[in-house]
């Protein structure tokens, strides 16, 4: 059936709006995929401040061109195309789609949208296998404690070898 042009521009912008606020977009090919996975791959993203939705490839095509993102035929899109948004975090949509895509056989990711930019089908697989933002800003601290903890135990060294021929001075004197 036939999409009205009222219908279309209104799909349109509700697309730009999305593809706008977004901080990173992954595009899936989901031909013949489970209803189930789609479910659960939506309410993964949803846990994770993102969402699904489903698109034809014509209307993705002129919104990014809309937003100067080019080259969008290299990814090989299908008629249809899902698009995981990611609004907090920019490596939650490609995570989630990279661990739904494990179990579920039909469901393939395409490529995505960071930064604005184009990116193919290996960045997304290399930012899935990054860890999320909370344990990489653990780390960073973690990193950044590490020479401070260190500081404090050579300091409190040399005050417990003070402490140590005081008190082996006092047993001398007694």
């Amino acid at each position: 059936m036939a999409i009205s042009r009222t219908k279309k521009e209104e799909i349109l912008k509700k697309l730009e709006d999305k593809i706008s606020k977004a901080k990173s977009l992954v595009f899936i090919g989901y031909d013949k995929v489970k209803i189930t996975d789609q479910d659960n791959l939506r309410k993964s993203l949803k846990k994770e401040k993102g969402e699904l939705m489903f698109t034809k490839k014509t209307l993705l095509n002129l919104v990014l061109k809309n937003l100067k993102i080019k080259d969008l035929e290299k990814l090989n899109l299908e008629k249809e195309v899902a698009i995981a948004f990611g609004y907090e975090d920019e490596v939650a949509p490609a995570r989630v789609v990279a661990e739904i895509a494990k179990k579920a056989e039909n469901l393939k990711i395409k490529g995505g949208v960071l930064e604005k930019q184009l990116v193919d089908i290996e960045k997304i697989k290399f930012l899935s296998s990054l860890p999320s933002k909370q344990v990489l800003q653990a780390q960073l601290l973690s990193v950044l404690q590490g020479p401070l903890s260190g500081l404090v135990n050579v300091l409190q060294g040399n005050l417990r070898a003070l402490v140590c021929l005081f008190k082996s001075i006092a047993e001398k004197n007694n």
